[in-house]
């Protein structure tokens, strides 16, 4: 795939993420209204995030950084029915322990909620267990959808694995809006929306896959397949990196839940806005280039492997890093546009704001990581990234101990930027001793000139924050008018400075305009 494919599919996923973005925004601005921030929504908080941390060791994380490199591998050099046979073993031997996993969650849910929330009163612990019960096999349909998704990125086809989550999303809002009423405790009718989005996003992925032939199903239990031993090799070391990501997690979820009723739900609301851009643009790209890298390894053409990470990082950099100031500049408006309403309050917008903002400070740094992990996966070493993984932890646990006394929850997130920010330097470090210059020069050119865009971006949109409006609920008109109009003239001026900065990814977008013209 060339760079232009690269570019070219990225783009379609970041519009599609675009929709996924804004459709969880729904979703979360359903929830804040319907309600609040305060001790239920943190219940649920709790109880989604434990079957979303097992899906990150099942699905997204370990099993797909294993099976994407080795399914694109096959679908490169192996015949139609090796590859099949490859998913039919994988399939079968991941419905068994995302299975397992399921029962074994719900079974010792209270445990594992008290251990993700010690602060939690008795009566919120059992509402969040009940939740997390309730939420568990959610798993077993998100493990089969990323099995999925990762069948389809192997045969490059990127569009349909990047609904999934709106599926969710909308399934979640609608589930909340039509149900709340029915049930004694209203935010059951969240748990079943996950229940639900769940379900559809297997079946829409699923069909996809079979409908188009990549995939046959059939029952084949074969744990001993050569190369579904060699994923599970990969998995180990790959899981326990997630697992010091994930533990990351719980350390900030255990001490928010010591904090304040409303801490945990203003932590997950800053994360939603954080992933926002990441999401969109950062992500995006590490997806569509991680199959690549793998492929251009197996090939040994090091010089285009070191040009597509080189590309991906400074195409991630130069629109989270504005993303980030510009975000940080609208903080309060932002918060206020999406969540004030209903329950949830001017005052709950004053106290999730510098959470949030400390959280966005680390931006730019988890948008480098997303697209110098690939470039590990694609080697196949796995340990480098758990090493350093580790190290950023304990970066994590100190900050956070030391700063949470001070800054309560905004310090956790601070801790978390800092934390993220050394991760992203040691892989850039560790990554240039591994491969050589992977085009090092041409990232910090890109890194500056977008940093100094960005701050004159960022103040000539930084005062609509001081208008007297965010105070006040409704007034949609004018406040949507003030924020998207914002946002217009800071990205008008970041591409007038950066232009007349001569830097390299506006040069390559305008070429790419032209040529589009012209064509």
């Amino acid at each position: 795939m060339s760079s232009h494919s690269i570019s070219k599919n990225a783009i379609v996923v970041s519009m599609l993420t675009v929709i996924s973005r804004v459709s969880g925004f729904v979703r979360d601005t359903t929830i804040s209204h319907l309600f609040g921030a305060g001790s239920m929504t943190d219940a649920f908080v709790i109880a989604f995030i434990i079957p979303n941390m097992f899906r990150r060791f099942l699905a997204e994380g370990a099993l797909s950084i294993a099976f994407v490199p080795t399914f694109s591998r096959y679908n490169a050099i192996k015949s139609r029915d090796e590859y099949q046979d490859l998913l039919s073993s994988t399939i079968t031997l991941l419905s068994a322990v995302a299975g397992s996993v399921v029962f074994l969650g719900i079974v010792f849910s209270p445990y594992i909620v008290r251990l993700f929330a010690p602060g939690f009163s008795p009566e919120q612990h059992q509402l969040s267990v009940t939740l997390n019960r309730i939420m568990f096999p959610y798993l077993f349909f998100i493990s089969l959808t990323s099995f999925f998704i990762g069948v389809l990125h192997s045969k490059k086809s990127f569009a349909v694995p990047a609904t999934s989550q709106i599926e969710l999303n909308i399934v979640m809002a609608l589930s909340a809006i039509l149900f709340y009423k029915f049930f004694d405790i209203p935010i059951y009718s969240l748990a079943l929306g996950v229940i639900l989005g769940g379900l559809l996003q297997l079946i829409t992925q699923a069909y996809y896959a079979i409908k188009m032939e990549y995939f046959i199903p059939r029952f084949m239990w074969n744990p001993s397949h050569p190369d579904v031993n060699n994923m599970m090799l990969l998995m180990l070391p790959t899981t326990a990196a997630i697992a010091i990501y994930q533990l990351n997690l719980l350390v900030s979820k255990a001490l928010a839940s010591l904090i304040s009723n409303g801490t945990v739900t203003y932590i997950y609301l800053s994360d939603r806005i954080f992933e926002l851009p990441l999401g969109v643009f950062a992500v995006a790209i590490a997806t569509v280039s991680h199959p690549v890298l793998s492929e251009l390894y197996a090939k040994n053409d090091m010089e285009e492997f070191k040009g597509v990470i080189s590309k991906s990082i400074r195409s991630a950099l130069f629109v989270c890093i504005p993303a980030m100031f510009g975000v940080v500049a609208l903080n309060i408006p932002i918060i206020s546009y999406l969540f004030q309403h209903g329950k949830f309050t001017y005052e709950n917008t004053l106290e999730c704001a510098p959470i949030c903002l400390n959280a966005l400070i680390g931006l730019f740094a988890v948008a480098g990581t997303r697209n110098i992990t690939p470039a590990f996966y694609a080697m196949q070493d796995v340990k480098t990234p758990v090493i350093i993984a580790f190290l950023s932890f304990m970066v994590n646990l100190t900050f956070s101990l030391i700063l949470i006394g001070p800054l309560g929850g905004s310090g956790l997130t601070l801790a978390n930027s800092i934390s993220n920010t050394f991760n992203f330097l040691a892989l850039g470090y560790v990554l240039y001793r591994k491969v050589g210059d992977y085009g090092v020069y041409k990232i910090l050119i890109t890194i500056i000139k977008t940093l100094l865009a960005s701050f004159i971006m960022f103040f000539t949109i930084f005062w609509v924050s001081r208008l007297p409006i965010w105070i006040y609920p409704g007034n949609y008109g004018l406040k949507t008018a003030y924020l998207f109009g914002s946002i217009t003239v800071g990205m008008l001026t970041f591409v007038l400075v950066a232009s007349l900065l001569g830097t390299e990814e506006i040069r390559s977008l305008a070429e790419k305009i032209k040529t589009r013209i012209k064509g």
